[in-house]
């Protein structure tokens, strides 16, 4: 009676612990993801906040906002739903290999196959899955980035009587966005029966080879036991652990390609080139006299399509200055350059003298 009341009481204690364990490792797991993201948007931002008017304004900004929030998600799902079952998927692999190895190494290597094979139609179907998923991402920031145009310029957009061609083109985006869904999720749910199919096979050849080994007389234990039929049995339950934490990896596998496509979305933007504020000469700003020189100033946003030509301008202080013209002839382009928004292709603009790609960017608009 004693001895039951013991075991009871052992049962309560591992059950206790467990519970603890399972909340601890949430816990844990909660505190890295939020962590994690966290300091991933910080970093995309404070990158962002960084870049030229140049990125900006060649990069939809509904496709940055998309970055920022869709793809750090898919990143934040496929660890939190990951990083349990990976710990423990590879404690266990570990522990049932150490297993199979005493048991009988020769069968050990026939199981072997199941996880040769389960890597290496992963590879193969990861060539298929990362650019649909990666196509999946930048078409749903397309999809975004329509969406902001539309509800910022919506006025304009009602105006000009613009609303069936703005809904054909977000239906175009949204469209474009399911046919690539659509095959990736296909591709991807084939992941959890094609692992399935090969655990079951891994299962069959060592039944097979297993009572090949027993009528043989070969394939004995680690310390020379002979293989019986018994160990075969044990051999197989431990066959099953060890293929249940690659079945797992597979359900989840289609949250790890999309978060993949995700990232390399985000470490795109987090490599671009970010604006360089340093100067070459020293400029205060307060006590700038507001003399501007524009000479022979040549720029193109495009290459081979010049927006100012041999441009010439002098603002004497006091002076006011208007500029006139048509849509497209550069007057913005001015203002532009100025700032260094962009910098000239050839000539010079100076202010007080001074060549203003001489100067930090800071003082320079901070005397604007």
């Amino acid at each position: 009676m004693q001895t039951i009341m013991q075991v009871i009481n052992i049962g309560r204690i591992i059950a206790i612990l467990y519970c603890l364990l399972s909340y601890l490792s949430s816990l844990i797991s909660a505190y890295l993801v939020t962590g994690m993201v966290r300091k991933l948007r910080n970093d995309l931002f404070a990158r962002i906040v960084k870049f030229p008017i140049k990125y900006t304004d060649t990069h939809p900004h509904g496709d940055i906002m998309s970055r920022m929030t869709n793809d750090i998600d898919n990143i934040s799902m496929a660890v939190s739903s990951s990083i349990t079952s990976l710990v423990s998927g590879i404690l266990t692999l570990i522990g049932c290999l150490c297993i199979m190895i005493v048991y009988s190494p020769l069968l050990t290597a026939v199981a072997m196959i199941t996880l040769v094979l389960s890597i290496t139609l992963t590879a193969i179907m990861s060539k298929f899955m990362r650019p649909l998923f990666l196509k999946q991402q930048k078409t749903l920031g397309l999809l975004n980035t329509q969406t902001e145009e539309m509800v910022s310029g919506c006025k304009t957009v009602i105006a000009y009587n613009h609303q069936d061609e703005a809904k054909d083109e977000f239906n175009e985006y949204s469209d474009d966005l399911r046919k690539t869904g659509m095959k990736a999720q296909i591709i991807a749910g084939s992941m959890g029966p094609v692992m399935n199919f090969i655990g079951n096979f891994g299962y069959f050849l060592v039944s097979y080879f297993g009572a090949l080994f027993v009528l043989n007389g070969i394939g004995g234990t680690i310390t020379g036991d002979p293989l019986t039929v018994s160990i075969v049995v044990m051999f197989l339950t431990t066959t099953k652990q060890f293929t249940r934490p690659i079945n797992e990896l597979a359900s989840v596998y289609q949250q790890i390609i999309s978060a993949l496509a995700g990232a390399e979305r985000v470490f795109e933007t987090m490599d671009a080139e970010t604006e360089n504020f340093e100067g070459k000469v020293e400029f205060d700003p307060n006590t700038t006299h507001g003399i501007i020189d524009f000479e022979n100033v040549n720029f193109s946003y495009v290459e081979g399509t010049p927006v100012l030509k041999d441009f010439t301008l002098d603002v004497r202080k006091g002076h006011k200055i208007a500029l006139v013209g048509a849509t497209g002839s550069g007057k913005t382009t001015i203002v532009n350059l100025l700032l260094r928004f962009y910098d000239v292709d050839s000539g010079s603009i100076k202010i007080d003298g001074v060549n203003i790609n001489d100067m930090s960017k800071k003082d320079l608009r901070d005397c604007i």
